[in-house]
């Protein structure tokens, strides 16, 4: 599934989960094309940021998140 499709059934930004994978709480699978880098991601990373985006509204921070679910498979 692609950051777009992800943003759509999750409500969440671009700009969220983009900094979501940097903080190493969600890691898609990337793959090069054309010396460009694309993300892929399984209905599990869609689970993950579903769960982070409900921590967030409960105003947890993102170090916060990371302890509470550990780091992605």
């Amino acid at each position: 599934m692609k950051i777009k499709e992800v943003c759509a059934r999750t409500g969440l930004t671009e700009r969220a989960v983009r900094l979501y994978i940097e903080k190493g709480l969600v890691s898609p699978q990337k793959t090069w094309r054309r010396e460009r880098e694309y993300l892929d991601f399984s209905e599990d990373d869609l689970r993950r940021l579903e769960q982070i985006g409900l921590l967030r509204r409960y105003f947890f921070s993102l170090d916060e998140i990371g302890g509470i679910l550990g780091s992605p498979s």
